[in-house]
């Protein structure tokens, strides 16, 4: 479950380490869970040379939620969950800015349609 002022880890390779939540889009509670879009403030960069990316002190970027310690309930009744609370950075057309994404993926984001960020992933749970 994240709300605004979450700290979260990306987990691709878009030059940002980690950042905070500062609104969850299309909630009505204000909290988002696997595959919900946010709005992220970046705290802390590892930008290389061919960076898409530029460091500065106001960086806002979109996100969407791909893991969370809050466990997901499936279908089947088994309950997921995760270390940490992972997101992949968007741009503003919701397309993905980095080209690797590090660790699992659930497969709930196939049903949203986010079907190029699966084929992204090292492997699917």
């Amino acid at each position: 479950m994240i709300q605004s002022g979450t700290y979260l880890n990306v987990c691709d390779n878009s030059g940002i380490v980690s950042g905070h939540c500062i609104r969850v889009l299309n909630s009505r509670k204000g909290t988002g869970f696997i595959g919900s879009n946010l709005v992220l403030s970046a705290i802390k960069f590892k930008l290389f040379r061919k960076s898409k990316l530029k460091k500065s002190t106001n960086s806002v970027y979109y996100g969407l939620v791909v893991r969370t310690k809050f466990p997901l309930l499936r279908f089947t009744g088994m309950k997921l969950s995760f270390e940490d609370n992972g997101v992949v950075i968007l741009d503003q057309k919701k397309n993905l800015i980095g080209n690797r994404i590090n660790g699992p993926v659930p497969y709930e984001l196939r049903i949203k349609g986010y079907t190029k960020l699966l084929l992204l992933a090292p492997f699917i749970v």
